[in-house]
C-alpha cells in the first residue's frame, strides 16, 4: 500500500507547486534566508524522487510477497510518504492563513506574521531533512535489495508456480467438501453438452476467493472424458506466452499418451502456435484458461486455440474482469456470487468439524462460529481456510474467541492463511495505479457501509485521486470511469439501497483485506 501513500504525497506536492499556492508561499519568504528560498526546489526534488519510487513499487507488487527485506524497505517508503503528506498539509494551512481578506484579514496577518515565519522555517527544515531521508532510503535499496533482472524473473516464476499450486489444490478437492455449486455446475455442464457444434467460449466471472477455479475444476474432472483433447492452463499475472503454449502442448500430448519432443524447448512462437493448432484440428476439445486477468492475456493465445471444425469444442475462461468475460458467447456467461448465509455456515462446519462424524457445531460454539463466518463475507476461500484453521484448534469458547479477536493478525501472519491473503491481494496488486487510492478510500468506510455513487465520486475528486484527462471531460466524469472500472474488476459491487429500491449504490466487496 506504500504506492498509494506516494500518490497522495506527490499529488499534494504538485498542488503546492502550482501557480497560486507557490506565489503566495514565495511572497511570505521572498526576503528570507536561503533555507526558505530553497523550499520550492527541495519540494521538486522530493517529488521527482517519489515518482521514481512509485514506478519501482508498481513493478514489484508481486515480488514483495515473502521477501522480508523488500517488505521492510517498502514500509520505510510508506512512512516517508505519509510524512511528506503531513508536511504538505501544514504548508496548505499556512497558505490559507495568508489568504485572509479585508481589514480583519490584514490585522490577522500582522498578528500571525512572526508565528508564521517560525512555521515556514520549520517546514523548510523538515523538507531538507526529508531529502536526506530519501537519499538514505535510496542507499538502503542499493545495499540490501539487489533486484537484478534475473532475480525479478525468478520471483515472477515463483509467483507463477504458486498460482499453479492453488489451481492444482482446487482440482483435488473432494466433491463432498463442496457447498453451493450444484446449480452452477449443472449450468456449465449443459453448455458443454449443448448440441450447438460451433466452438463456444464460456466465462465464469467473479471476485477473488469466490471459488471460480474450484467450480470449473469440478466440472473439468467429470466432463473431460467426453472430449478428444483437453488441457488446463493457469495464466498467472507474470505469464510468458511461449511457456503457456508449451504447457498446453504438454497437456494435449498427455491426452494420447504421446511423448513430448525435446524440440519443444527450442521452438519459436510461430512453431508453438502451429503445434497447438495441429493437436486441435479435427478434434473435439475442451480448453480451460484459468485466472485470465485481462484481454491481452486472452488474445495472446487465442490464435493458437481458434480452431473450429464444427464438432462442439469448448473453451472455459475464469476471470475477475467483466471485460474479459465479454469474449464469451451471449448467454454463456456465469457470474458467481457470494454464498448465502446458510451455505456459508454449512461449508464452515464441513471444514471446522471434518474430524467429527456428523460435522455439526456444538451449541456452545455456534454464536462464535457464526461471528467468524460473517467476517468471511460469503467468500468460500476465506470460509474454508478459517474452518480448516479451527479444525486444528481446541474446540473451546476461549480458543475460538481468541481467533475471532485476532482475525486481522491471523490473516496477516498465520502461514496457514497465506493463500487467502495472496489471492485477495493479487486483486489489489493488479489494479492500475490510478485506481489503487480510490479502492483504498472505500476501505476506510465501516464494513457493509453503503456508499452513494455521486458522493463517492465527489470525495475522490476532493481527495485528489482523480487525474485530469483534457478539457473536454470533467473530473466527475473521469471519477465515474474509475468507478465503472472498479466494478468491472469485481472490486466494488452495485447494490440497491435498502430503503430506496431501484436506486443503485456501491459497497466494498473486499473489506476482508482492508
Amino acid at each position: 500500500m506504500a504506492e498509494a501513500a506516494i500518490v497522495l504525497a506527490v499529488t499534494k506536492i504538485g498542488v503546492a507547486l502550482g501557480g497560486e499556492a507557490l506565489k503566495l508561499a514565495s511572497s511570505q519568504f521572498a526576503n528570507e534566508v536561503s533555507l526558505l528560498t530553497q523550499l520550492p526546489s527541495g519540494m521538486r526534488r522530493i517529488k521527482s524522487e517519489l515518482l521514481v519510487m512509485q514506478a519501482f513499487l508498481g513493478q514489484i507488487d508481486i515480488q514483495t510477497d515473502k521477501n522480508q527485506v523488500l517488505e521492510a524497505w517498502v514500509e520505510e517508503v510508506r512512512k516517508l510518504a505519509n510524512h511528506v503528506e503531513d508536511i504538505m498539509d501544514e504548508y496548505f494551512y499556512l497558505i490559507a492563513q495568508q489568504q485572509g481578506s479585508g481589514l480583519g484579514g490584514y490585522l490577522k496577518k500582522i498578528f500571525k506574521g512572526s508565528q508564521n515565519l517560525i512555521a515556514w522555517h520549520q517546514i523548510a527544515a523538515q523538507v531538507k531533512e526529508l531529502e536526506t531521508n530519501l537519499q538514505h532510503i535510496s542507499q538502503m535499496k542499493k545495499r540490501w535489495i539487489k533486484m537484478t533482472e534475473g532475480e525479478m524473473g525468478s520471483s515472477s516464476t515463483f509467483a507463477s508456480e504458486r498460482q499453479l499450486h492453488l489451481a492444482n489444490s482446487s482440482y483435488f478437492i473432494d466433491e463432498n467438501e463442496l457447498v453451493g455449486i450444484n446449480q452452477n455446475k449443472t449450468k456449465i455442464t449443459n453448455w458443454l453438452s449443448d448440441k450447438d457444434l460451433d466452438r463456444c467460449i464460456i466465462s465464469v466471472c467473479g471476485m477473488g476467493g469466490l471459488g471460480k477455479t474450484t467450480l470449473v475444476a469440478n466440472v473439468y474432472k467429470s466432463e473431460r472424458k467426453n472430449f478428444d483433447r483437453h488441457a488446463w492452463i493457469t495464466i498467472s499475472q507474470t505469464y510468458k506466452v511461449d511457456d503457456l503454449l508449451r504447457r498446453m502442448i504438454e497437456e494435449l500430448c498427455e491426452n494420447e499418451g504421446e511423448k513430448i519432443s525435446n524440440s519443444i524447448k527450442e521452438m519459436d512462437h510461430r512453431r508453438l502456435v502451429e503445434s497447438v493448432r495441429r493437436f486441435l484440428e479435427k478434434k473435439r476439445y475442451l480448453i480451460i484458461l484459468d485466472d485470465v486477468w485481462d484481454l491481452k492475456a486472452f488474445n495472446v493465445i487465442s490464435d493458437a486455440i481458434n480452431v473450429d471444425d464444427k464438432n462442439g469444442s469448448r473453451v472455459i475462461i475464469t476471470t475477475q474482469s467483466v471485460e474479459v468475460a465479454t469474449v464469451a458467447r451471449d448467454g454463456w456467461k456465469l457470474n458467481l456470487q457470494i454464498l448465502e448465509s446458510s451455505e456459508a455456515w454449512d461449508l464452515f462446519c464441513k471444514r471446522a468439524f471434518r474430524k467429527e462424524e456428523d460435522r455439526k457445531c456444538p451449541e456452545e460454539l455456534k454464536k462464535l462460529g457464526q461471528d467468524i463466518v460473517s467476517k468471511c463475507q460469503g467468500l468460500p476461500l476465506a470460509i474454508v481456510s478459517l474452518g480448516s484453521l479451527l479444525s486444528l484448534r481446541e474446540k473451546t469458547k476461549s480458543e475460538w474467541q481468541k481467533v475471532l479477536d485476532q482475525l486481522s493478525w491471523e490473516l496477516d501472519k498465520n502461514p496457514n492463511l497465506d493463500h487467502v491473503k495472496r489471492v485477495l491481494n493479487l486483486s489489489y496488486n493488479y489494479l492500475p495505479r490510478y485506481l489503487k487510492n480510490c479502492f483504498l478510500h472505500c476501505s476506510m468506510f465501516p464494513e457493509d457501509h453503503v456508499l452513494q455513487r455521486k458522493r463517492l465520486m465527489r470525495l475522490w475528486v476532493a481527495e485528489g485521486f482523480v487525474e485530469e484527462r483534457g478539457s473536454n471531460i470533467t473530473m466527475e466524469e473521469v471519477a465515474e470511469d474509475y468507478l465503472k472500472e472498479l466494478i468491472h474488476r469485481c472490486m466494488l459491487q452495485v447494490v440497491e439501497r435498502p430503503k430506496q429500491p431501484g436506486k443503485p449504490c456501491i459497497t466494498n466487496t473486499h473489506q476482508i483485506i482492508s
